[in-house]
């Protein structure tokens, strides 16, 4: 048997119209929805599309509407598991809508941040949704804002320091922490670690979490050491008070692959280096997850020995092995918030560029309460 080396050529509205008898401009307008025509002749276009398999052009389309349609979502750390329940409510709510999702996570992109903006803007799509960061660089994220305000494409952005001209739709990471600390004090804690995935300075989000979890325990009478990253620890516990202390990891960056071999590590350092506290706080679920599973297999139990809380309330919190004490960012809401204010900008609103905040809620399992 002979198999051809050519390349079968693609099915085109010329290709319908020449089977169907009709001009080309009528398979179009039928496509297109025109209630102008027959039933019979609606018929028969809909049936020969479906026998070929026929798929509109969209780069085509776009040029002769000139719009494509499409709703960008730029967004990293696609390893997270709230990172992917964003996109799956942003992806629901934009097609309520009508528009179609144009997804990117600029981790997996060869060529890095910038070559996602690229392909945002020559697919011409027509808002965007900044999520969970696209940089931990600001300079690069406000050169990816001032690129797409050129282009006059509206911005909205998830989980993102206020930015001046651009809504923003945010979880109040320090009431969050706040409530978590406040739960373990309450629940006879006293010496307790606050453990981030990278020094409190280097992101908008984690002096948040600081501020809530130094505002409690200073509440409660006691006080915090200064931060200390994971390799230089040692445990410095000072009578029999209520304490803090923050401990960072210096190569969380250095996994990107794996939301969970960065936190595994941290804690196996930790506890090497004899760390000893009665509760860890943990940046979110995959941190928390991670510290349960290295506290188990060096018998250590966890509430028992030592409680651990999360942060998202992801699935992570119910499937790890002891169901985690966490905190929810409510995702669904702040996603159709998010769509809600991209819409009103699309269509020409002239709204203030306000940050919403959207208050935590607690969430108590296991993890914490013996």
């Amino acid at each position: 048997m002979k198999v051809s080396a050519e390349r079968p050529k693609p099915v085109t509205l010329l290709t319908l119209a020449r089977a169907l008898g009709l001009s080309r401009s009528t398979v179009s307008a039928v496509l297109s929805g025109d209630e102008r025509y027959s039933e019979d002749t609606t018929k028969r276009v809909l049936d020969v599309a479906e026998f070929y398999n026929y798929q509109p052009n969209r780069s085509a389309q776009t040029v002769r509407r000139g719009r494509s349609n499409m709703i960008g979502v730029m967004h990293s750390g696609g390893t997270l598991q709230v990172v992917n329940e964003r996109a799956h409510f942003l992806g629901q709510y934009i097609a309520e809508t009508g528009y179609e999702l144009l997804l990117s996570d600029v981790l997996w992109h060869p060529k890095g941040t910038e070559a996602v903006v690229d392909h945002m803007l020559a697919s011409r799509v027509e808002g965007v949704v900044f999520s969970a960061g696209a940089s931990m660089d600001r300079s690069v994220n406000h050169r990816i804002f001032d690129r797409f305000r050129k282009a006059n494409i509206p911005v909205v952005c998830v989980s993102h320091e206020p930015t001046k001209g651009i809504p923003v739709v945010n979880t109040d990471f320090a009431e969050g922490f706040r409530l978590l600390t406040e739960h373990l004090i309450a629940s006879g804690h006293r010496r307790l670690s606050l453990l981030l995935a990278c020094h409190p300075e280097h992101t908008w989000h984690d002096p948040l979490r600081l501020a809530g979890f130094t505002e409690a325990i200073e509440n409660a009478g006691g006080r915090v050491a200064p931060a200390v990253a994971a390799d230089h620890y040692k445990p410095e516990w000072k009578g029999r008070g209520i304490q803090g202390e923050v401990i960072y990891y210096t190569g969380a960056q250095d996994s990107i692959f794996s939301a969970s071999q960065a936190p595994q590590h941290a804690v196996g350092m930790l506890l090497d280096a004899g760390f000893n506290s009665d509760a860890l706080l943990a940046s979110n679920d995959e941190w928390a997850s991670s510290a349960v599973s290295v506290c188990l297999r060096r018998g250590i139990s966890v509430p028992g020995q030592m409680a651990v809380t999360g942060f998202d309330d992801s699935d992570l919190a119910v499937l790890c092995p002891v169901p985690l004490t966490t905190v929810s960012q409510q995702s669904e809401e702040t996603c159709q918030i998010a769509v809600d204010l991209l819409m009103k900008r699309m269509r020409g609103g002239q709204d203030r560029a306000q940050t919403v905040v959207l208050p935590c809620k607690l969430i108590v399992r296991s993890s914490s309460v013996a």
